[in-house]
């Protein structure tokens, strides 16, 4: 599996790479010698892959993944040959013009050389054990300069060790000219930087601020022309102008003159090409990899070190002819090491997938079922199963427990970094391995631990079945989710399907697959209260009660019990912001309303989606703003968007692709963590928006009320998904939805799911656009994206003519659309008695609010929407007068309506409103009532006299508000009906006006329906919801069904008497 290179001087004693010293041109390195070989015939090839090669001018190592390492040794050691060196874990291996340096996975550092021990140039001696202060010889990086060498300690301090001639170590040459043990550089360091044939170095500190040492002759240190002269800097000095310099021969940037600032590398090599994978700076040569499998570099080429015959020094970037790459694919995996006067090109895969899915696993945070606290009370999620194969199994011992004790004490950083190492059993930091050694499987490789897994027959823990025609294949639904991103889409959806089984439909045959599940029916949630509202999370649930409180459960709001709904509502600081009215979850958080219209947000902050940059994540509710309208987001979206009373838009959260609609100038930021309000909206009355994770759908009402459409969508977010038909290039900005499909049609209902859209229209189109590779668009040759709108062809629905309650729910790779005429925001009958109310009209009884404001109503509609066991009219009157006109109003809008419109008032009134009942079985209590008072009212017709209250026909039928409105002056309590309705089709009515309901017992014939037709405008009735024709054509549609099965009955029945009668 090794691929090795190399181009330049071989210097190696008795030239093991080539049999001429020199190669300048590359050449492949088709043999190592393993000292031994025959010792490790077992040992997985991938162990043997090269992993890193560090080369200088009298030695080179070849590091392998196993930990083992290879030094081929120098001219003045004319009689050694190639050898193993004796130690074993190696992470890095670093060498220098004059020294090597080793440094293993428990972060000790072995080195050698003439300014590192000069009693023995050949033997490695543990540096790190010299450094003074003992809390600080756990290493984490090492770097080797021309005759120093630099480490890096785990608590971010640098030391230095060697020569210190040029003032490299931070000290004045003539008080220290060199040192054999590490001496205190600097403090809080992330980097260090320096190279095999450099005497000077670079620090950067924590706040991403560079201080460089040591030689400054042609200025490599960046210092400035001010500084030139100055060929030593033996001080911390700070690096301005940070943004090549040194020597004009090689530093690249084609001069006759030395650069003493930074300066960018410019050259069309560049173009189009602008992901550096790897870069090395040898003595006096540069070479770089890119990601489109060029091989640039420049500087000197005396001795081939730029694979360019004898040609000298190449002052600008050239472009090196590559040989053949058995893995060109995965350029990615390639790297470059150069020596002093010798260049390496060679394959070393840094993760396997295997170890790459683990990783991407716990960076997710997807599916964990286990938390850890920090300590400063951040939780840090993970995976049971994970942690039950990576740590060691002592049956005396309760390991995780002792992970949560280790946790506890760590920061966020150090406690992430220590998953890190048990996800990807890698020694990211030595000091903290140290502490996890004894508890952590590190011996065992990841390959390893999987195949445990899968030898296990714990039917608890291979949870879910792939069913295929020759057998069931058992995995632990974690696996799946790790390895195969079409299970983690199924798993992903935000459906709360429980299902346990998955039917394969794949065309493999039964080698590609390798081999009692966890099986949860459905079950009926468990709270007490009056439920008005449930919303779902990708990792959330949340319930909305009559009462205005909220339940919610997941990993991210309840960490103790993740399946148990907590009253979240209750955790609101402030007690008087606890009445909840509205919901809506996000990906990881859930944002509430409050009757106070203030937003709260609980859950996950990772992307500031909280609006708050100070904090991962909160198991309590925390304010977001003040005066807040509405919330916006989305159960896949990490994004949210606050409505003001000003109708002006705030966002926060993940903005990588401009689904929150900022303006292209902040497209670079990748999460706005701060709510920072929306420019540039469309003109009109903002009705909706829905979120998914790439992009956003905001729903307008249009100002000029536009005939052929009076509400527009429009879409921001990424390309592939936002339905603007772009090939390339994220819209940073909402911007109408143009299609064909939306003329002289108007929008019903829409949903967003994790990356497509659907929208239902008046016309009964259904529109879809976006992501379809599992036909969540319902596009059935299984386009993987569609770009711009296309019509879906619906089935054949039931209630085509009523295709206002049809609904649509968008999941994360599957879609639903269902019929429900309940999710209308109210019925015709609950309509017109809110228009009763609004229009002030016929009232008979006024209120006082404390301002002496006054409101006033009707006192047959109070009679019987207020209970009847006190009088509660007066203690109406008492709560009206301690209220401002605004609450005033939503009080009766709540007795009228049925609705909980302010739960906060709602607790108030809840004693004396009749709130179970529906208002149309309150319209069938005056229905039944004989009360001649209240039924003040007759229609005349032929056959006899109907009786109604006024009030009920003023609601019902604007023919009737339209009489009695009449400004004329007349009492009359009677009126003839000229309609040509029959007695059954005025019977209907009648109990229609009442009830929204048609009366059982009553055929329904042809003539019915036409006279119902032309009744309904002749009384202009509301017919929203539900229609009274599409009530009776269903009605009628059964009766005939009925009858055809009672007539099919009668025959089979009369075909049986005349076989009997035959036989």
């Amino acid at each position: 599996m090794n691929q090795i290179f190399f181009f330049g001087f071989d210097k190696t004693s008795t030239n093991f790479f080539f049999k001429d010293r020199e190669s300048k041109s590359i050449k492949e390195i088709t043999e190592l010698c393993f000292e031994n070989e025959n010792e490790n015939e077992n040992e997985n090839e991938n162990e043997k892959q090269i992993k890193q090669i560090s080369s200088s001018s009298f030695s080179t190592i070849f590091l392998f993944k196993n930990g083992k390492a290879i030094e081929y040794l120098n001219e003045r050691d004319s009689n050694q040959n190639p050898s193993k060196i004796q130690i074993e874990n190696i992470q890095k291996v670093s060498v220098g013009y004059d020294n090597e340096a080793i440094l293993t996975k428990e972060g000790n550092v072995f080195a050698k050389g003439k300014d590192i021990n000069p009693n023995n140039l050949k033997e490695f001696i543990n540096i790190s054990s010299l450094i003074e202060d003992t809390n600080d010889r756990i290493i984490q990086d090492i770097v080797s300069g021309y005759s120093s060498i630099y480490l890096l300690t785990s608590n971010q301090n640098v030391y230095g060790i060697g020569s210190n001639h040029y003032g490299q170590l931070g000290f004045d040459s003539k008080t220290l000219y060199e040192t054999q043990k590490p001496i205190l550089m600097m403090k809080n360091v992330s980097k260090i930087f320096s190279g095999n044939s450099s005497n000077h170095v670079f620090l950067l500190n924590l706040n991403q601020e560079l201080f460089g040492y040591g030689r400054n002759y042609h200025s490599p240190l960046g210092l400035g022309e001010s500084r030139k002269e100055e060929t030593k800097i033996h001080k911390l000095t700070k690096i301005q102008n940070i943004p090549k310099a040194g020597y004009s021969q090689f530093n690249g940037l084609g001069k006759n003159q030395n650069t003493y600032e930074f300066t960018e590398i410019k050259s069309s090599l560049f173009e189009n090409d602008n992901i550096i994978i790897d870069f090395s700076v040898g003595y006096s040569h540069t070479l770089i990899l890119t990601s489109n499998s060029k091989l640039i570099g420049f500087g000197d080429n005396f001795l081939g070190q730029l694979a360019r015959g004898n040609i000298g020094p190449e002052r600008k970037p050239i472009q090196i002819k590559l040989p053949k790459l058995r893995f060109n694919e995965n350029i990615s995996d390639y790297h470059i090491s150069c020596g002093v006067s010798n260049s390496f090109l060679y394959y070393s895969l840094s993760f396997s997938n295997l170890e790459e899915d683990l990783i991407k696993l716990f960076e997710r945070k997807e599916f964990c079922d286990i938390s850890f606290k920090t300590e400063n009370g951040e939780i840090i999620e993970a995976h049971k199963l994970i942690l039950k194969y990576r740590l060691n199994q002592n049956e005396n011992q309760n390991q995780i427990e002792k992970l949560k004790e280790i946790i506890s004490n760590k920061s966020i950083k150090e406690s992430n970094q220590i998953f890190e190492m048990i996800y990807s059993n890698r020694k990211i930091n030595p000091k903290l391995y140290s502490e996890i050694k004894e508890i952590i499987n590190s011996n065992e490789k990841i390959e390893e631990t999987i195949k445990r897994i899968y030898l296990n027959e714990n039917e608890n823990e291979k949870d879910f079945i792939i069913e295929r025609k020759e057998k069931q294949y058992k995995f632990p639904k974690l696996i799946l989710i790790m390895r195969s991103e079409l299970y983690r889409g199924m798993f992903l959806s935000v459906t709360n399907d429980t299902s346990n089984k998955v039917t394969d439909y794949s065309e493999l045959t039964i080698e590609y697959l390798t081999e009692n599940p966890y099986n949860q029916n459905p079950f009926k949630i468990q709270i007490e209260e009056n439920i008005q509202k449930v919303t779902v999370g990708f990792q959330n649930e949340a319930i909305l009660t009559i009462e205005g409180n909220v339940f919610a459960k997941g990993f991210n709001i309840n960490l103790n019990n993740p399946k148990e709904f907590i009253n979240i509502s209750s955790l609101i600081e402030n007690k008087n912001d606890r009445i909840i009215q509205d919901i809506v979850s996000g990906r990881y958080a859930i944002y509430l309303l409050t009757s106070n219209q203030n937003a709260y947000g609980i859950g996950s902050n990772q992307f500031g989606q909280l609006g708050f940059d100070s904090y991962y994540k909160t198991e309590k509710p925390i304010l977001m703003m003040k005066n807040v309208s509405k919330i916006f987001s989305g159960n896949s979206s990490d994004h949210v968007f606050l409505l003001n009373s000003n109708q002006e838009l705030f966002g926060c959260g993940y903005s990588n692709f401009g689904q929150l609609g900022f303006r292209k100038s902040r497209k670079e930021e990748t999460n706005i963590k701060k709510l920072t309000q929306i420019q540039n909206i469309p003109k009109g009355k903002i009705i909706d928006i829905k979120c998914g994770y790439f992009h956003s759908i905001m729903l307008i009402e249009d100002e000029n009320r536009n005939q052929d459409q009076e509400r527009k969508l429009y879409s921001c977010g990424n390309y592939q998904y936002n339905g603007l038909g772009k090939k390339k290039g994220d819209t940073y900005e909402f911007t109408e939805i143009k299609s064909s499909l939306f003329q002289n049609d108007d929008v019903i209902d829409f949903s967003v799911g994790y990356s497509h859209t659907l929208i239902l229209t008046t016309h009964g189109k259904l529109i879809g656009f976006g992501y379809n590779t599992y036909g969540q668009v319902g596009i059935e040759n299984r386009i993987d994206t569609q770009l711009i709108p296309i019509q879906i062809e619906l089935p054949k629905l039931r209630f085509n003519e009523n295709i206002y309650n049809y609904h649509i729910l968008c999941g994360y790779s599957k879609s639903f659309l269902y019929y429900s005429p309940f999710l209308s925001s109210f019925s015709n009958i609950e309509e017109d008695l809110i228009k009763l109310f609004e229009r002030k009209e016929f009232c008979d009884i006024s209120f006082k609010t404390k301002n002496g404001e006054i409101i006033e109503a009707h006192k047959l509609i109070l009679k019987y929407r207020l209970n009847q066991n006190q009088n509660q009219i007066k203690k109406l009157e008492e709560i009206i007068s301690k209220k401002s006109i605004k609450e005033s109003n939503q009080i009766f809008e709540m007795i009228y309506s049925n609705k909980i419109i302010n739960p906060k008032l709602y607790l108030e009134i809840k004693e004396i409103i009749n709130l179970n009942e529906k208002i149309e079985e309150t319209m069938k209590r005056i229905y039944l009532n004989e009360n001649e008072n209240e039924k003040d009212f007759i229609i005349e017709r032929k056959e006899k006299q109907y009786k109604f209250p006024k009030l009920i026909l003023i609601m019902r039928s604007e023919l009737y508000r339209g009489m009695f409105l009449s400004v004329t002056n007349d009492t009359s309590n009677k009126v003839t009906d000229y309609s040509e309705l029959s007695n059954k089709s005025f019977q209907i009515f009648e109990y229609w006006i009442y009830s929204n309901q048609i009366k059982k017992g009553i055929q329904i014939t042809q003539e019915i329906i036409e006279e119902i037709q032309i009744g309904i405008d002749y009384f202009q009735l509301n017919q929203t919801n539900p229609n009274l024709f599409d009530l009776l054509i269903n009605k009628f549609n059964n009766q005939n069904q009925n009858q055809n099965q009672n007539q099919n009955q009668i025959e089979k029945e009369e075909e049986k008497e005349k076989k009997c009668l035959i036989f």
